[in-house]
C-alpha cells in the first residue's frame, strides 16, 4: 500500500531528525542558558558538553523532539506526496485533453 509506506518513511524520517537535531538542540539551550557557552561553536561546544556532564545528556529532550518532529515530518511528507500524485494527474490529464 503506498500510503502506508509514505506514512511509515515520515515516521522514520522524522524520528531520524529528532536523533540527530537532539545533540544540537542540547547545545543551542545551553549556549543561551549559560554564559560560560555562549561563545562555543558546534566544535568546540558539543565535546565541552560531552565532558562535562556525558554523552547521555545531548539526548536528555529526544522525547519532546520526537513529539515535535513526527507529526510535523508526517504532515509535511504526506501531505506532499497527496497534492504531487494530484498534481501529476492533474497535469497528464491537461495534456492527453491537449494532444
Amino acid at each position: 500500500n503506498t500510503a502506508m509506506a509514505f506514512v511509515m518513511a515520515s515516521v522514520i524520517a522524522g524520528a531520524v531528525a529528532a536523533l540527530l537535531l537532539c545533540p544540537m538542540e542540547s547545545l543551542r539551550i545551553r549556549q543561551v542558558t549559560d554564559p560560560k557557552y555562549a561563545n562555543d561553536s558546534l566544535l568546540t561546544g558539543l565535546p565541552r558538553l560531552i565532558r562535562e556532564n556525558g554523552f547521555a545528556s545531548l539526548f536528555g529532550g529526544v522525547l519532546a523532539m520526537l513529539a515535535k518532529q513526527v507529526p510535523y515530518t508526517f504532515g509535511k511528507q504526506v501531505s506532499f506526496d497527496v497534492i504531487a500524485a494530484a498534481l501529476y494527474t492533474f497535469l497528464s490529464n491537461i495534456m492527453e485533453v491537449v494532444n
